[in-house]
């Protein structure tokens, strides 16, 4: 319903009774949510579509349509209410993919709705967005105004601040382009190439300068390696550059890849490599 009012008071109220201003909504308008009409559309044609998997990461020509309509599923609340999202666990695959689009979701509420005001919560409770139940919305709200969840953010956000290597793949991820450099090439890329595609921009440059001396370091111990001036495996390539790898971490092979997703639970190279 639009509530009359002086040229700088219009705003609307949603099913839930909250006004939403049209001041928060300053911003030049964009994209909407993705409704994945191509998919929809193809499917109803009788369509299926193979999904490659990488890593517990979808790849191949059609990953993004899956991922898409995983987006548009959390975002429909009458389907699975954010709070019951939030107490899932589940193995399969695509339940998998179903949590990552529900986090990322919910982190673009959380930037959109919540952080504008600080920690005044009351009033962002009372701004819920259009689209979402209110029960959802206070229970998100609930979850961010604890003070162990915001301690957590920020150590969070700390550790991304020392990270000053950047890649250059966007929101596709590594596994994505792991899987189109097989594509085109007929063979997998190594953990040294892959670092190389996912850092380096279709000019040929990097973001930044850590991350062109890091590359610099990796092609010089590959040259050393390759003319027989020196014996080490890619992996303590990366220790020599890097340091040593963090606890149920390996970097260069994107989000949510573990040393026992690589490399099996009785393996001994991740205590190897964390020496």
């Amino acid at each position: 319903m639009v509530n009359g009012g002086s040229k700088g008071g219009v705003g609307t109220s949603d099913a839930n009774g909250s006004r939403n201003d049209l001041a928060h909504q300053g911003k030049k308008k964009g994209r909407g949510p993705t409704r994945n009409l191509k998919l929809a559309k193809e499917f109803k044609g009788g369509e299926r579509y193979e999904i490659g998997w990488l890593n517990r990461r979808p790849v191949g020509p059609h990953a993004r349509d899956l991922i898409n309509e995983c987006t548009k599923i959390v975002r429909a609340q009458q389907n699975v209410p954010i709070k019951s999202i939030t107490k899932l666990r589940v193995e399969s695959k695509s339940w998998r993919q179903m949590g990552s689009s529900y986090s990322n979701y919910r982190d673009s509420l959380k930037k959109k709705w919540f952080k504008q005001y600080g920690e005044v919560t009351e009033e962002a409770r009372a701004n819920v967005p259009l689209g979402l139940e209110k029960d959802d919305w206070n229970c998100l709200v609930d979850l961010w105004s604890k003070q162990d969840y915001m301690d957590m953010c920020l150590q969070n956000k700390e550790n991304r601040d020392k990270n000053n290597i950047v890649h250059t793949s966007s929101s596709k991820s590594f596994q994505q382009r792991s899987a189109e450099e097989k594509e085109k090439t007929g063979h997998s890329p190594s953990r040294i190439e892959l670092f190389d595609i996912t850092h380096v921009q279709a000019n040929g440059q990097v973001v930044n300068e850590p991350t062109q001396d890091a590359l610099v370091a990796l092609r010089n111990l590959t040259t050393q390696v390759n003319e027989g001036a020196l014996q080490i495996s890619q992996d303590q390539m990366f220790v020599e550059v890097f340091g040593p790898e963090r606890h149920g971490r390996v970097r260069g092979y994107g989000a949510r890849v573990t040393p026992t997703k690589l490399w099996g639970s009785s393996s001994s190279k991740m205590y190897d490599l964390e020496k």
